[in-house]
């Protein structure tokens, strides 16, 4: 599948639109995104700086809300967090995806052999 579409969608965010260049500036080598992955790494991006942004707001806030409980922002956080894996895992943006993904195309490499 081509790649040549990799591009940020306008409804993402300048911060967010960072975040999705530089996914794909240190993917391309892999090769392991391409355009069928566009919408799902715009919102890994999106979530990656909603992550960030609930970061500052607790670092800004406490961790104490007035009420004396924790502040909301943390659950926002920690959500993002497991999204975030979720979509990078589906992304092939870990160490384990990468491998997994290695270990199929090595199979399919052998199955050419027949």
């Amino acid at each position: 599948m081509a790649d040549d579409q990799l591009q940020p969608p306008a409804w993402l965010e300048p911060g967010a639109k960072k975040v999705f260049n530089r996914v794909v500036e240190v993917m391309t080598p892999t090769q392991i995104l391409n355009n069928a992955d566009l919408e799902m790494l715009a919102v890994y991006a999106d979530t990656y700086y909603d992550y960030i942004s609930y970061k500052r707001k607790i670092r800004k806030t406490g961790l104490v809300a007035d009420n004396g409980k924790p502040n909301p922002f943390i659950a926002q956080k920690r959500n993002a967090a497991a999204s975030l894996s979720r979509l990078a895992n589906s992304l092939g943006l870990t160490p384990a995806a990468r491998a997994s993904l290695a270990i199929h195309m090595e199979d399919e490499d052998d199955d050419d052999d027949f």
